[in-house]
């Protein structure tokens, strides 16, 4: 750990931890799970950093070993403080007081006034972080910490800021800067000050000190492997985007820094970058705005303002549209993320089902993990055990109980991802488990409750399934609690540059170099038919970019797709594309195009319309 190699300590802890499980040896255990808490957030594994020191702290409870467990509590402590998760920092902070001789003016003391001063800046309670963060400097500083006081002018610099104080916070974050510099120029306080007073300096419009203060950070991080701090000073190299004038490359890059701190667990800087993301697209709507009275100035102005805010509403959760109905898609899943209902999410495979079914499971409320299961990879005996469990002895092998995915998942969520794919014997014992919240493990007689909420996804014509009898229709219906529509990138062209631009930006945040399209490439991508929808999109970026040389713009043939060959056009393949889709979802209704309509999105006139220029009609019957 200490020299950089976390991926072989960790192994190396992990098998210690279990060796000693085994041998009832708790002592060794306790401190491979401390050390093994302390590697994996060096790894920024948050969640699983947090377990390791909750079982460490079992352990040494159990042996009584009372100032390991502490050593284990203000470890926890601050891994609560990176979460955001300040409630649960603030009782632990609160029992190492009562614990550490709160009369002691020593350095342990020091070390809890800087947690607790830490705490209440997160909490916004300034004064009283300034207080305590005071206190502590006055020890750190004749005990020659310097580390820990660079903590402290770093955590009063926030504070600072917080109240406005806009110079005395650079001060502090410069006085943080140099303290950390004595114990290492690359040091986690450098970086974490570097980059907060280049965020002070953006908010306060001076963007080009703050360019000069993200390039120092970002130069800095390729040392560092703490990924909050990287992606944190890519958020800012976002934000000053969006100064420059580079909005959609801007939004995009702070778009993606919201996605990797979910992702990390840290949902405090996740918070932070939701509301930035939210106030840049206000400001870039009442701009849109203005500009729109400027010009119609007689007329009442278009619902700019609203749209605006479902696309900064989507962008501030990770995902990159100006269509309409996907930010109609977003609304409603945030709407029902925290009912107790079903959803069902329908598109075709790469429109991006699951990142859907992920902002639901973020914005329910739930305690539990999510889980996910892609329902065509599996044979359905085996599905049916992953789903189920079974019990010790159940069959041949089953050499112990195990849980299947919907009882891990209780009070959390469970993605099936294409569950059109599930046989109907599978189907049935589902069914039981949405309706009755219960299930019964392969081998067991009594039935398990569970609190799981199911997210079901399929790229297939579940109306047509349900009438062909390959699907359940109670299943169908009873999945069905909310349904979210996702319609495919050709059906929305508008996206396709967007998206671009959210790619690239991900690509330079994890190559450290930007890169660009020539217009002849941007009309390649705008022109292709895109079958494998945004997953598609993202592979062709994603392998252009790798394979593009330093400093050269990325062309068409860098890209790797073709014009659309064959006897006819582009927009002879592209209407072709459109009549299959329409007659296939007018045969599934029995050619009743209102509920056809409903199916594809569309009002009813549209699609009349569609069929007209089509050339589309119900086949007669033969006599």
């Amino acid at each position: 750990t200490m020299i950089g190699n976390l991926a072989d300590a960790k192994i190396s802890l992990e098998t210690s931890a279990a060796l000693a499980r085994l041998t009832g040896d708790r002592l060794t255990e306790g401190l491979a799970l401390t050390r093994l808490g302390f590697c994996l957030v060096c790894q920024t594994e948050l969640g699983q950093a947090a377990v390791a020191y909750e079982r460490a702290l079992e352990r040494f409870s159990e042996i009584n070993s009372d100032w390991r467990r502490d050593r284990v509590l203000f470890g926890l402590a601050v891994l609560r403080l990176k979460q955001g998760e300040l409630r649960e920092a603030s009782h632990i902070i609160a029992q190492l007081e009562s614990r550490w001789f709160a009369s002691d003016t020593g350095w342990r003391s020091a070390r809890i006034k800087l947690l607790r001063g830490w705490c209440s800046v997160l909490e916004g309670s300034n004064n009283r972080a300034i207080q305590d963060l005071d206190l502590a400097s006055s020890v750190f500083r004749d005990l020659g910490a310097q580390r820990d006081l660079a903590l402290c002018c770093e955590f009063r610099g926030d504070a600072r800021w917080a109240r406005g104080e806009r110079d005395a916070a650079l001060a502090e974050y410069a006085s943080a800067e140099a303290l950390g510099r004595m114990v290492s120029e690359s040091s986690d306080v450098v970086v974490e000050a570097t980059r907060k007073s280049g965020e002070v300096l953006v908010m306060s419009g001076q963007v080009r000190e703050a360019l000069a203060k993200a390039r120092t950070a970002h130069r800095l991080t390729r040392r560092n492997i703490d990924e909050l701090e990287i992606v944190a000073t890519s958020r800012l190299r976002g934000m000053i985007k969006v100064k420059r004038g580079r909005i959609g490359l801007g939004l995009s890059m702070l778009s993606e820094a919201w996605e990797r701190f979910v992702r990390l667990g840290a949902m405090g800087e996740a918070s932070k970058t939701a509301d930035w993301l939210a106030t840049c697209q206000h400001a870039i709507s009442r701009l849109s705005l203005v500009a729109s009275r400027r010009k119609l100035s007689s007329q009442e102005p278009r619902p700019v303002s609203r749209s605006g805010a479902k696309q900064a509403e989507a962008t501030a959760h990770g995902i990159v549209s100006q269509d309409g109905r996907i930010l109609k898609s977003v609304h409603v899943t945030l709407r029902a993320a925290s009912l107790d209902l079903p959803i069902l999410i329908l598109g075709e495979t790469g429109t991006g089902k699951e990142l859907f079914a992920t902002l639901a499971h973020e914005k329910s409320g739930r305690k539990g993990a999510l889980l996910a299961i892609n329902c065509a990879a599996l044979p359905a005996d085996i599905l049916d055990a992953e789903l189920f469990g079974h019990a010790k002895g159940a069959y041949t092998g089953a050499y112990r109980d195990r849980p299947g995915l919907i009882e891990a998942a209780s009070d959390g969520t469970l993605f099936l991802d294409e569950i059109g794919e599930m046989s109907l014997a599978v189907q049935g014992r589902l069914l039981r488990a949405l309706e009755a919240k219960e299930i019964r493990r392969l081998g067991e007689n009594h039935p398990r409750k569970v609190g799981t909420r199911f997210v079901g996804a399929t790229h297939r014509d579940l109306h047509r399934m349900v009438k062909e009898g390959s699907f359940r229709a109670d299943l169908f219906f009873r999945l069905r609690g909310v349904v979210v529509h996702l319609p495919p990138l050709r059906e929305r062209p508008d996206d396709i540059p967007l998206l671009t631009d959210h790619f690239l930006s991900q690509m330079a945040a994890r190559m450290g170099r930007e890169f660009e399209l020539t217009s002849e490439a941007r009309e390649r991508l705008n022109a292709h038919p895109w079958p494998g929808n945004v997953r598609e999109l993202r592979s062709v970026i994603e392998r252009a970019a790798a394979m593009c040389e330093p400093g050269a713009a990325i062309t068409p043939d860098d890209l790797g797709i073709e014009w659309t060959q064959g006897s006819g056009s582009l927009e002879e393949h592209l209407e072709e594309e459109e009549r299959r889709r329409l007659i296939a979802t007018l045969e599934s209704v029995e050619w009743n195009k209102t509920k056809a309509a409903h199916l594809l999105n569309l009002r009813r006139t549209t699609l009349v319309g569609k069929l007209t220029r089509l050339g589309i009609e119900k086949p007669r019957k033969k006599k």
